[in-house]
Parts: C-alpha cells; structure tokens; sequence
C-alpha cells in the first residue's frame, strides 16, 4: 500500500491507495462482504425451517415460543459487556429481516445508542425494552396473552 499525505498542509490527513491504482474507497468494504455471506448462510437455513415448521405443526408450535426466548437473550445482551449490535441484529433474524417496522425500530436503537452521548445509558434502556417485548412474545405464545 501507497500512503501520501492528501493535504500537505495537515500531516494527519492520510489516504490509502492499493499498489494496484485503485482508490480504496472505490472497494466494497469488508462488513459489507461479510453481512452479504452471512445473508447468504442465513437465508437457505430459514427456507429449510419454515418448510420443517410447515410440516411439523409441533414445531410450529415452538418457533413463536423460540422467537420471544431469542429477543429476550438480546436484550439481556444490552445489560452485558457483549452489547452492541449483533443482539439486536439478532432480532431482525428472528421476527423477519423484510419487516419494515423491526427494522426500523432496530435501526433507530443502534444508531441513538452510537451517536448519543449516553450510550451506556440508553442501550440499558434498549436493553429493557427488548427484554420486555421477548417476555411479551413468549407469554403471547403460550397462551398468556
């Protein structure tokens, strides 16, 4: 890699380039490889259990059971030293990643808890939210609710 000084007036101003002459902000960047094989991994798996959940009504009966223990475990995961966004990604795998409400509400908590000053504050708040909606959904699916 060449490195060069883009400004020459501001010395901390740095811009990598591939020896090969291609800017490397032209390159797809490296998370958006990986979401897009872990998509990849992801999507064959959750076709092969809704067509086992199709044919096995007990298992159906489980997934709604399973689905609120999964929001319950991300929100747990927001009191944790592992908080962050994968909990949260977790949700959007488990409720629908097409659901245009999950995601924006999972969207809108990762990026308050990024740019606000209180993050450690309102990921706990996240936190006890999510917690609450898995209870919602595993009492919901138990007849609970």
């Amino acid at each position: 890699m060449c490195i060069h000084v883009v400004d020459g007036r501001d010395a901390d101003a740095w811009r990598l380039d591939d020896v090969d002459g291609v800017d490397a902000d032209a390159r797809p960047d490296v998370a958006g490889r990986v979401w897009t094989v872990f998509g990849m991994a992801v999507f064959p798996l959750g076709f092969a259990l809704a067509v086992v959940e199709m044919q096995q009504p007990a298992l159906a009966r489980v997934v709604p059971i399973a689905v609120g223990v999964v929001v319950l475990i991300a929100g747990a995961l927001q009191f944790s030293a592992w908080k962050g966004w994968a909990g949260l990604m977790a949700i959007l795998l488990v409720v629908g990643v097409m659901d245009l409400g999950a995601m924006a509400v999972v969207t809108a908590a990762i990026t308050v808890e990024r740019v606000s000053l209180a993050g450690e504050r309102v990921a706990r708040a996240v936190g006890a939210v999510v917690v609450g909606a898995g209870l919602f959904l595993i009492a919901r699916a138990a007849g609970l609710g």
